[in-house]
């Protein structure tokens, strides 16, 4: 069996993409593939940021111009060493 095919999309700290050019192009989803989105954690979008997609959501139909909105959630832990 083949490896997973995995692709890797790092953003800047605005967000945008961190490529050359001025979008990323994936293949149709012929075969099945992950795309990885690499986020730096100090990333100024990880605090209540959104990724926007116009990939439809299962059983609904592409629309160029209809996008979707995925919140980014974080999660702040305090320790506290002291009694």
């Amino acid at each position: 069996m083949a490896p997973p095919l995995v692709y890797m999309l790092p953003l800047t700290d605005t967000g945008a993409p961190d490529i050359a050019g001025d979008h990323i192009s994936l293949p149709p989803p012929r075969e099945p593939y992950t795309l990885r989105i690499a986020i730096e954690g100090a990333s100024s979008i990880t605090r209540n940021g959104s990724l926007w997609t116009d990939v439809p959501a299962k059983g609904e139909k592409f629309g160029r111009n209809k996008f979707r909105e995925f919140k980014f959630v974080s999660h702040l832990v305090f320790f506290s060493f002291f009694p």
